[in-house]
């Protein structure tokens, strides 16, 4: 695997309610930032900038519906076989530039490396995939794939354990699952470009590479908002460089009917960031940052105790280091 070392930061609660509050929403002010944790705006800037410098805080990112776009995302967990250093870093360069790829991670656990393609046409992904397969399939020993119906975000309520006056309601916003396709233009589709590399960027920057109004960029973000498109703005962290680490559970069930049961016992769990509906593979993704391995097998054994007629079995996989998170190529 090529996986970092990296040196671990602890930060402090000033620290995490901003970034607390970022993954809320990246797109608002730091002076407002600044008002919602106790600090001037220039020490909440001052304090993102320490986060850019030590990696932690990786970039700015837009969550997109692409569903409403007329896409449908496909996820793939591989395994490699007989791979050497050289040959999983020209895997993993081939597949970040990709042109159906939107997330490539590698990880740690029953799969070790995950692909996340948005695809329009199945016949003409297949094309490129068998492409793919021809190159690259004898590094694999297997593969599992799925598609994505529902994905739940949730708020980093984890990140405030030592403040006792928060009110967190847990849910941020749903991905998918209810996405009738809505038509854009151009325009539209330059200005999700944009902001999905940096959620940050203001209206007038977005108009001046455009050739558009500041205006006329603001009442489309607008727009945009209002028809779901943009679920939200928010952030990419490097987990592996401070003191929360990211597991994911991939649940089995007995009684599929009791789904929903489980959701509403674990979405109460500070420690969990989203769920996952998929078609194929598994029945339930549950995703947690948390200190450490013990912690999240006290929550999946809580988990379990609490359905032990409902889950049938559960693994998982962690250590997730993302290569590439975008939305357009």
């Amino acid at each position: 695997m090529l996986f970092r070392l990296v040196l671990m930061v602890k930060l402090d609660l000033k620290d995490r309610k901003i970034i607390y509050h970022l993954n809320l929403d990246s797109r608002q002010s730091y002076r407002l930032i600044g008002r919602k944790v106790g600090l001037s705006k220039d020490a909440v800037v001052s304090r993102v900038k320490k986060l850019q410098e030590k990696k932690i805080l990786k970039k700015f990112i837009t969550h997109i519906d692409e569903y409403k776009l007329g896409y449908t995302h496909i996820r793939f967990y591989l395994n490699y076989q007989y791979p050497n250093p050289a040959i999983k870093k020209k895997i993993i360069e081939y597949f970040m530039n990709f042109k159906y790829c939107r997330h490539v991670c590698s990880c740690k656990g029953e799969y070790e490396f995950i692909l996340i393609m948005a695809v329009k046409n199945i016949q003409e992904f297949y094309k490129s995939w068998e492409l793919v397969l021809n190159e690259y399939r004898e590094y694999f020993s297997n593969y599992e794939f799925s598609i994505y119906f529902q994905e739940k975000r949730y708020k980093y309520s984890f990140l405030l354990e030592e403040d006792k006056n928060w009110v967190d309601k847990r849910l941020k916003y749903t991905l998918f699952g209810n996405s009738d396709i809505i038509n854009i233009d151009n325009l539209d589709l330059e200005i999700l470009k944009l902001l999905s590399i940096n959620a940050r960027l203001k209206s007038i920057d977005i108009a001046s590479k455009l050739n558009s109004s500041a205006s006329v960029v603001s009442s489309r973000i607008k727009k945009l908002i209002e028809n779901d498109i943009i679920k939200g703005f928010t952030i990419e962290l490097d987990f592996a460089r401070f003191e929360y680490k990211q597991y994911k559970a991939n649940l089995l069930l007995k009684k599929h009917k009791k789904l929903n049961d489980i959701i509403n016992f674990i979405e109460k769990n500070p420690n969990l960031v989203a769920i996952y509906k998929t078609i194929g593979y598994v029945d339930i993704e549950l995703v947690f940052n948390v200190r450490n391995i013990e912690e999240f097998f006290k929550i999946m054994e809580e988990l379990t105790e609490k359905f032990p007629d409902i889950i049938k079995s559960y693994t998982y996989m962690s250590d997730l280091d993302t290569h590439k998170f975008e939305y357009f190529h």
